[in-house]
């Protein structure tokens, strides 16, 4: 367990608009030895705080009435909102539905806490946080922490980030201008990263809806695979910067994958050439072979929603 005087230097920021559990939750941080703890009750608050000031922790309430909190940690992680997508999260929600806990968990959310908790429950989730908080992984469609429960064998690329958190704790003293330049440089590497993850599905995502056209794949397949697609190029385009060639000939894959949706996935010999002639003019290999028609999950893994043991 930590000792008070590890815990004084840690920011905390806290946003929930139920006011009852607000108040808990503060008390309980309080009485816990945390000192520089701020709350917000609105999500628009939030956003402004995060965009000026550097907490190394937030706590936020899932059922936001002024907004998606889910969405708003979503948009932390892509770099959209604050100051550090890697801030850890706790969400805590009345809610520990399964499609719930799946956005929840897709969206980069570190721990799902379901209330009524007690502070010891609280604490020993930020104390995970400090000392076992997993790598971040980023795939096409997802940017946060590792989901996996288990070890990885497949050598799926994790990403050791910066955790103030845990500096904090640790009474490493670092200023704002450090800890924001190595914040930028693993994001970076990131970035990258998940470009290349969204280059390779888009490639072997056309494959598999290439091979699905020309088998037996019923329709329902082939529209499950454009949809995959549809995602990952969504994606892809949003995070493009340059309004270069390259993402004029994304828009122009993006406009006709739209079209072929629009007949059940289907893919005429026409579209399907012109499909595949912009993906290599965008720079992206088409893969081959049997396995090129597996969409693959990478979504598969989820934590545990419930009050911590």
């Amino acid at each position: 367990m930590m000792a008070a005087e590890q815990k004084q230097g840690v920011n905390i920021l806290v946003a929930d608009d139920e006011s009852f559990m607000r108040e808990i939750t503060m008390n309980a941080l309080s009485a816990g030895g945390y000192r520089e703890v701020r709350s917000v009750f609105r999500l628009a608050q939030l956003r402004e705080v995060m965009g000026s000031a550097n907490p190394d922790l937030l706590i936020i309430n899932g059922e936001m009435s002024d907004g998606d909190a889910v969405d708003f940690v979503r948009q932390v992680r892509l770099f959209r909102i604050g100051r550090n997508p890697f801030i850890p999260v706790i969400m805590t929600s009345w809610n520990s539905e399964g499609a719930f806990v799946r956005r929840v968990v897709d969206g980069g959310i570190d721990v799902l806490v379901t209330k009524p908790f007690a502070a010891g429950q609280l604490f020993a989730r930020i104390e995970f946080l400090a000392y076992g908080r997993p790598p971040f992984v980023a795939t096409s469609t997802y940017i946060g922490p590792d989901r996996r429960k288990t070890k990885r064998e497949d050598g799926f690329t994790q990403f050791d980030v910066p955790n103030t958190l845990r500096e904090r704790i640790e009474g490493k003293v670092f200023d704002t201008e450090d800890a924001g330049a190595r914040i930028a440089r693993a994001f970076t590497r990131i970035k990258r990263h998940r470009k290349r993850m969204q280059e390779n599905d888009i490639g072997r995502l056309f494959a598999a809806l290439s091979q699905a056209m020309h088998g037996d794949g019923a329709s329902e397949e082939r529209q499950d695979i454009a949809e995959a697609l549809k995602e990952t190029t969504r994606l892809y385009l949003a995070e493009m910067r340059s309004s270069g060639k390259a993402k004029r000939l994304a828009k122009a894959f993006a406009t006709l994958l739209k079209r072929v949706m629009s007949m059940d996935g289907g893919c005429s010999p026409e579209d399907c050439s012109h499909m595949a002639t912009l993906i290599a003019e965008m720079g992206i290999a088409i893969p081959s072979g049997p396995d090129a028609a597996s969409i693959g999950d990478t979504n598969d893994i989820f934590i545990e929603a419930g009050p911590a043991a």
